[in-house]
């Protein structure tokens, strides 16, 4: 096998360190915690392999399949999708089996090793759809929705504003008003106590 870079998605320690130790030792081993921090690292490194648990905090392994097929260069990137649950993964996940090779925990050397095979076929065979064509009239009248609407919720914003001052200086009023009778009351309790 060719020197790679693999990415081992897993949230478990234990199960990178194993995956890692089976690999053979002219590949290049990057890690990530999660499926988000797998997505990043996806961009972020470009592997040539991706051996990743199905069950993740964040992001699952199948949602982080599907996000993939969003970005064309990512596509072809052959997966390996590690799992104890094939019923769950294949109630969820059943319309991407063909973008990944699927591997049941626990596993031996030899079937990640056969599964790593498959999954470099299977990308090889993948049909990657040809990138959608932008619509510029779209494009232009989404952009120009999103600049009315925050022109709207500006001015919403102000116009929010201006009331909240307004009812300060209400407010303010208000409380001056009620100094000025409890110094007259005060006045008046003084000098009916300076009478008795």
């Amino acid at each position: 096998m060719a020197a790679q870079k693999v990415l081992i998605i897993d949230d478990s320690k234990l199960m990178r360190l194993q995956v890692r130790e089976m690999l053979p030792g002219n590949m290049e081993i990057v890690e990530a915690v999660d499926g988000a921090d797998g997505f990043e690292k996806i961009h972020q490194e470009k592997p040539s392999l991706i051996i990743m648990d199905c069950f993740m905090p964040k992001m699952n392994g199948w949602q982080v399949v599907h996000k993939m097929l969003s970005y064309p260069e990512l596509q072809r990137i052959p997966i390996v999708l590690m799992s104890g649950r094939e019923e769950d993964v294949q109630e969820n996940a059943g319309d991407l089996f063909e973008y990944f090779e699927f591997l049941a925990k626990p596993f031996d050397k030899a079937k990640l090793i056969s599964s790593i095979k498959v999954s470099l076929t299977k990308a090889k065979q993948r049909r990657v759809p040809p990138p959608a064509p932008v619509d510029t009239t779209e494009t232009a009248t989404m952009a120009a929705n999103v600049a009315l609407d925050a022109t709207t919720l500006l001015q919403k914003l102000q116009s929010e504003v201006q009331d909240l001052r307004q009812q300060n200086a209400d407010m303010r009023a208000e409380m001056k008003q009620m100094k000025q009778q409890m110094v007259q009351i005060t006045k008046l309790v003084k000098q009916n106590l300076s009478r008795v």
